[in-house]
């Protein structure tokens, strides 16, 4: 286990392990592990997973994570097979066809499934296998389901009771979620009939303060050292509502960006303080600051195009003001700005969200022209980007808007685009974002 006992986030790591290895070592056939995580600490879980899942990992587990969208109790088992098999793929480069594992096999007994077929029992087999391929059942296959969307959170605990409460599952794969102790939404699963289950609780973790340790750690005058200070203290002093503390800090990381001689420094210094600015609905003072952010990225740019995510960023944050104060038109040629810097940089699914906001502020506030003309360049775009890289992005926004300008006048590339996205997000997708559509509508009304 680690010991570093100065670098609370090697500390933090440390307690997930220890936590992990006495729960398992206690209860070896345990089938279901549910970790219970604060809200706050949830994408330092995540990143742990993954180191663990990578050759860097210290427990002797084999830890698989899957972040595969929950759309339905029939497609879920299906879709984590393809996700499975793409991860394979992805990581198999150093792999000879003498010593890898056989995946193809599963990719033709997917697709030969019945329609009626969940796909679950394909799902097991496919681990089994993998399991004896990894390490001949030597060492737990832990598959740990962390979904990036969940459209029923019953449907989905369901979905996970059944797994483990109706299947012989083999002594070797075990399961792992991911719960949050200020909700406990999957408590009931950790009273499955018959079968093991078992509760990881690391506590607080407190992350908030581990990385404001870690931020204040080192050399005090150190510029680098002085922004990251100053930018912890003015999060601090937005979630305080504490204004005239934030323009304190946010003079501070001016003067640190200014000595640092960095003008991607400088111009992030500008971006963050206005973005924190604009919880105060303070756009006399706000868009200054974000057009100094916009002025100082431009020239960082030209000076080193790897500062664009900074030029990119600035153009959506101005986007946004613009918004939040009615200049919606204005709005629009910050966001399509966005989107045209991110494609001239090659950043092509930061591009797609800025294609999402454009359709949304088209279609929301009477634009037709310009809704039509930005739907059918996020579609475009989409076409020339990979599956894998489509899965993480704004696409099926895009494409449901899409198919509803288009569905009289092309029905052949409607078919073909519906067909992609019920691969990549589920036979269901388009309910799925409807049902999206009618919860945003209710909470803001």
């Amino acid at each position: 286990m680690m010991n570093h006992e100065h670098n609370p986030v090697a500390v933090r790591i440390g307690r997930l392990q220890e936590q992990w290895f006495q729960e398992t070592e206690q209860h070896p056939d345990y089938v279901l592990a549910r970790w219970l995580i604060h809200s706050d600490d949830a994408d330092f879980l995540n990143g742990f997973l993954k180191l663990e899942s990578s050759p860097h990992g210290e427990l002797m587990d084999i830890f698989v994570v899957l972040f595969s969208s929950f759309f339905s109790s029939d497609t879920f088992a299906k879709a984590i097979i393809v996700d499975w098999i793409e991860m394979y793929k992805l990581g198999s480069d150093g792999h000879t066809p003498e010593n890898s594992w056989h995946y193809q096999k599963y990719e033709q007994k997917l697709e030969a499934l019945a329609s009626t077929d969940t796909g679950t029992h394909l799902l097991l087999e496919m681990l089994q296998d993998f399991s004896t391929f990894a390490t001949n059942d030597t060492q737990p296959l832990v598959v740990t389901f962390i979904p990036r969307s969940i459209s029923n959170y019953q449907e989905y605990s369901d979905w996970v009771y059944n797994l483990i409460a109706e299947n012989d599952i083999p002594a070797v794969i075990k399961f792992a979620i991911v719960d949050y102790a200020e909700h406990n939404y999957y408590s009931g699963l950790t009273a499955i009939d018959h079968k093991k289950t078992i509760e990881i609780n690391p506590g607080n973790l407190d992350m908030r303060g581990a990385l404001n340790q870690l931020a204040s750690q080192g050399n005090q005058s150190d510029p680098q050292i002085q922004f990251r200070i100053c930018m912890m203290k003015m999060g601090e002093a937005t979630a305080k509502k504490n204004k005239q503390s934030l323009n304190e800090w946010g003079d501070k990381i001016l003067m640190a960006a200014q000595r640092s001689g960095d003008r991607g420094m400088l111009a992030s210094a500008h971006l963050i303080y206005g973005g924190f600015l604009m919880h105060f609905n303070v756009k006399e003072e706000t868009e200054p600051m974000l057009q100094k952010a916009l002025q100082v990225a431009k020239s960082a740019v030209t000076a080193n195009p790897d500062h664009a995510t900074i030029l990119i960023q600035v153009y959506g944050y101005l986007g946004a003001l613009e918004s939040m104060n009615g200049g919606y038109k204005k709005a629009l040629e910050y966001f399509v700005k966005q989107a045209d810097s991110s494609v001239e940089h090659s950043l092509l699914t930061i591009a797609l969200s800025s294609y999402k906001n454009i359709i949304y502020l088209c279609h929301t506030h009477g634009f037709e022209k310009e809704y039509e003309e930005y739907t059918e360049k996020g579609y475009q775009l989409g076409l020339v980007i990979s599956d894998q890289e489509l899965k993480v992005s704004d696409y099926s926004f895009i494409a449901y808007h899409y198919l509803g300008l288009n569905q009289h006048k092309n029905t052949e590339k409607g078919d073909v685009l519906d067909q992609r996205m019920q691969q990549l997000y589920g036979i269901d997708w388009k309910e799925n974002l409807q049902n999206l559509f009618k919860d945003v509508a209710t909470h803001q009304d």
